[in-house]
């Protein structure tokens, strides 16, 4: 990756790329009575963790590019507050994503309770499946959570005006700027 720009547009890319589980609600809990339909969605859970597995291991080789990107870039002003607006909007999808998940936990929760309903078994089966796919859901979220605090660091690995707050070449002077932070 030669530029940051390069690598937002790679970002961008993977995370509209992430892996998504199609939503429960509608699941007709009853044919998990049977080994076959339970082995079914075994299979179905394990394509997706393994889809979340690969997505994780992608974004980690796209931070490393954009690390080293960001390591020789000296973008303009206008290119910061392009990335600065990128991470806000990051932050929020990541938010608005959070809340959905709190629904979908409430959604795959009354699906535990129908599997309850029709039998123990059933309910036992769902649960794990529930227990499982929340786990895998609950990685990509904090794997977004993550990459947002990433984006902040590379952003100050090339905008030291965005490390948060002054420097100091000299430690009296350092050792009094703490000292009136901490009253």
């Amino acid at each position: 990756m030669a530029t940051p720009a390069l690598a937002l547009n790679k970002i961008s890319e993977h995370l509209s790329a992430q892996p998504r589980l199609e939503s429960w609600d509608a699941l007709d809990v009853s044919p998990l009575e049977t080994d076959e339909f339970r082995a079914k969605m075994d299979r179905e859970l394990a394509i997706f963790e393994d889809r979340v597995n690969r997505w994780i291991e992608r974004g980690h080789s796209i931070r490393d590019d954009m690390w080293a990107a960001a390591s020789n870039a000296k973008p303009d002003p206008a290119y910061v507050a392009i990335y600065s607006k990128f991470i806000d909007d990051m932050d929020e999808l990541i938010k608005g994503f959070a809340k959905s998940l709190r629904k979908e936990l409430s959604s795959l929760e009354k699906q535990t309770r129908r599997g309850y309903a029709v039998s123990s078994q059933v309910g036992q089966t769902v649960d794990a499946l529930v227990k499982r796919s929340f786990a895998a859901v609950e990685r990509e979220l904090q794997e977004g959570s993550d990459f947002v605090l990433f984006l902040r660091a590379v952003r100050a690995q090339f905008d030291i005006h965005s490390r948060g707050g002054p420097t100091f070449d000299d430690s009296k002077k350092l050792r009094a700027y703490l000292k009136n932070a901490l009253k």
